[in-house]
């Protein structure tokens, strides 16, 4: 697939790529942007957080701290509170999204900021026209956080319908003598992986469209000048 589309594509739109953000909300997802960003160059990395102390150890091209002149504390398990700081901050995340082709939101969900604000941020980006990723990592069963995790999750799904959740419980099946920070890891490295099998296959269907506007415009190039002539003729028999 890929050697033939490269074959199909016109020389000037080879350095063509979408433009890709990668946002992380809240803990869990601030720890992924981490490890996209000391690991890739293509995509930008955003990072939103309540949690000021946290996020300044957090690798991301651009951060925002929602909690410091907004709610004056953090979103702790308040699903509502992180709702209400991401709103509040309406703009700087407007802005911060804009520009970008596809935008990936990734969440914890059963805390307070991942669970409520990925949502809002979801909704921004969808209304500004961006192809909108949702991945939401859902909480151990033995954390006792499955209510409102699935409740973050709808939302979540609600702003984003392509959004996918990834299973903490099933990361602990498959590798059973894995410690905590191990399974972390992997799931961090598969949200990693997920994210460009995504970009790819958007960035295929980019040029694909591409191609065929190509085709498109180069077959009415061919016919307008016999239609010109003919209104010519018609104007001046």
């Amino acid at each position: 697939m890929e050697n033939a589309l490269e074959r199909c594509i016109p020389s000037w739109a080879m350095n063509i790529k979408p433009k890709i953000a990668v946002i992380g909300v809240g803990g869990a997802g601030c720890a992924a942007v981490n490890h996209i960003y000391w690991t890739e160059d293509d995509l930008d990395t955003i990072a939103i957080n309540t949690d000021q102390t946290s996020l300044g150890k957090i690798g991301a091209h651009q951060k925002i701290c929602l909690y410091s002149h907004v709610l004056q504390k953090e979103t702790e398990r308040s699903p509502e509170l992180g709702r209400l700081s991401a709103l509040a901050h309406t703009s700087e995340i407007t802005n911060i999204i804009r520009g970008h082709d596809i935008v990936f939101v990734i969440a914890g969900m059963g805390g307070g900021t991942g669970t409520g604000a990925a949502p809002v941020v979801a909704e921004i980006s969808s209304r500004l026209g961006m192809i909108t990723f949702g991945m939401a990592i859902m909480p151990f069963s033995v954390e006792d956080k499955e209510a409102i995790a699935r409740e973050g999750l709808r939302r979540l799904r609600s702003a984003a319908p392509m959004t996918v959740a990834i299973d903490n419980d099933i990361l602990i099946e498959k590798a059973p003598r894995a410690s905590v920070p191990d399974v972390f890891e992997m799931v961090n490295a598969g949200i990693h992986d997920y994210i460009n099998q995504k970009a790819k296959k958007v960035t295929e269907v980019f040029l694909e469209q591409l191609i065929d506007l190509e085709m498109e415009v180069g077959n009415l190039y061919y016919e307008w000048p016999a239609t010109d002539l003919d209104m010519i003729r018609i104007l001046f028999p």
